[in-house]
């Protein structure tokens, strides 16, 4: 089958291009300032469903029910392999940080904020990240899965259909390691990543690049005297999970992390932030589906489907 290697370069420049605009800042151990998510457009051919695809239900969040698969997800036909498909690249994370005494720690997590060395908030962070994505044949037996908005506006899509939906689901400070005057609050923003997956010989690779990251806010006061800090806590706990290093958001997924037809999960687990102990307690679970239009379920419904690779 011919390969399209001007796919690949012009995905691969892209990607490049975003991640050095998103990552300034996050080795001083205070990341900048977000910038609001770019407005984007695009036109649908004529003809083509304006409205935006409808999600199946998403895994929750522990200690929840898990919603079921609709019944019509059954009766989907499989992609051919030359056809070009929607799907999603989703992460869900969260990390938990143990109160207590330790030092300033290291990059990325030391940080001039830190004075005294002794004392560590406890916090807990949950987020979710939920991306909509094309699945483009790339040649034989290779698929690229991207939903930056100039390769969905060049298939013929429209970028406001597939908007990234980052949000934190709890952010909360559980403890403060020191003097009881101390008192803070923290919260999170809504952020946007532009995952870009290859799947071939069986393994994807994915790498989460963000046109606004995610990022805490936290205010207090120790007495008299009062903060306001900007922090990245779950950025660099979502790294260290999925690839060792608090600043490598690529990772890889394999037939192995297949649950069924059409749907690819992991959970990555790693205790992080030596200060000097590991603090920061982390699991991130991404998952890769594979939609199908449903015609009779009306313009813009999916349901999940076999990958094309699955035939």
């Amino acid at each position: 089958m011919k390969r399209f290697p001007w796919l690949f370069l012009l995905l691969t420049a892209l990607l490049l291009t975003v991640t050095a605009c998103a990552l300034p800042g996050l080795s001083s151990g205070r990341a900048t300032t977000p910038l609001p998510p770019h407005q984007r457009q695009g036109r649908l051919p004529a003809g083509t469903p304006q409205s935006p695809p409808q999600r199946p239900p998403r895994p929750q969040p522990r200690g929840t029910q898990q919603a079921k698969p609709s019944q019509g997800q059954a009766t989907a036909a499989p992609a051919s392999q030359g056809e070009v498909m929607v799907g999603a690249i989703d992460a869900h994370i969260l990390l938990n940080r143990d109160p207590g005494f330790g030092s300033c720690g290291i990059d990325p997590w030391k940080s001039s904020l830190c004075t005294n060395g002794a004392n560590w908030w406890g916090l807990r962070l949950e987020a979710a990240s939920i991306n909509l994505v094309l699945i483009i044949p790339d040649g034989e037996n290779r698929w690229v899965l991207t939903n930056n908005p100039d390769v969905l506006t060049a298939y013929g899509y429209n970028p406001d259909d597939f908007k990234p939906n980052g949000y934190y689901q709890d952010a909360a400070i559980t403890d403060y390691a020191g003097d009881d005057e101390c008192h803070a609050k923290i919260w999170g923003n809504q952020f946007a990543a532009l995952p870009m997956a290859t799947y071939e010989n069986g393994q994807f690779v994915i790498t989460f690049s963000f046109d606004t990251q995610p990022q805490e806010y936290m205010t207090g006061a120790c007495g008299r005297a009062d903060f306001t800090w900007e922090l990245s806590n779950l950025l660099y706990g979502w790294g260290a999970a999925i690839s060792g290093d608090p600043l490598d958001y690529t990772t890889t997924l394999t037939e192995a992390d297949a649950d069924g037809l059409g749907v690819y999960r992991h959970t990555f687990k790693v205790d992080t932030n030596p200060s000097p102990e590991n603090r920061d307690h982390v699991e991130v679970m991404v998952e890769v589906a594979c939609f199908k239009p449903v015609p009779d379920q009306g313009p813009g419904a999916y349901n999940q489907t076999p990958c094309p690779w699955q035939r």
